[in-house]
């Protein structure tokens, strides 16, 4: 008898913790993201899939990603909770987070490098880009998306011409954010094919 009382107060205990999980999933909580570093990975479209090449692409399959490493910090939030001592999961369709850049992304420069000489180099910002829902996208649009749209700022940026690309070549990439720090990457050497 003690046992089936026991076993209804603890089944009571948990549809009570259900309950109150399903019922209030609280406020959505914002993140502050922060950009610490900047990634470049150069890659090819091959079959619709971005794969990473050793050296050598052909000009209309390259990919050129650039992504920002961030960390996220959290704002503080006051959110009563009458949990019974119990830690309470967040349940069904609860609110994403938001996302906060404090810093964002004022300018965003392509800089391709003469393997053959490095001293020959040609800003090529305008040339790249990407094309999705039957649509071509500058980098300009592509930026201001990142922020409406994603949590992470990660671009995969393809070549919208191709005609005046060294045949060896790199890019150096420079990223500054509104508060003036500056991020600069180059990519290894790349050979494009024909």
């Amino acid at each position: 008898m003690m046992l089936k009382k026991t076993i209804f107060v603890l089944i009571a205990g948990f549809l009570i913790q259900t309950l109150i999980s399903c019922g209030k999933c609280g406020p959505s909580s914002t993140l502050e993201m922060i950009h610490t570093e900047l990634s470049l990975t150069t890659g090819a479209e091959v079959d619709n899939r971005f794969e990473l090449i050793e050296d050598t692409v052909r000009k209309e399959n390259f990919i050129l990603e650039i992504y920002l490493n961030h960390e996220q910090v959290m704002f503080s939030e006051n959110m009563k909770s009458f949990s019974f001592g119990f830690n309470s999961a967040q349940a069904l369709d609860c609110p994403d987070p938001k996302y906060s850049y404090s810093d964002k992304v004022e300018e965003l420069s392509i800089v391709m490098i003469n393997q053959a000489d490095t001293s020959q180099t040609i800003d090529v910002t305008s040339i790249f880009g990407s094309e999705f829902d039957s649509e071509t996208y500058k980098l300009k649009d592509l930026i201001e998306m990142q922020y409406e749209q994603q949590s992470q700022f990660s671009l995969y940026l393809s070549l919208l011409e191709d005609d005046s690309l060294y045949n060896n070549t790199s890019f150096q990439v420079t990223i500054t954010l509104e508060s003036g720090q500056t991020f600069i990457q180059e990519t290894e050497e790349i050979i494009f094919i024909d």
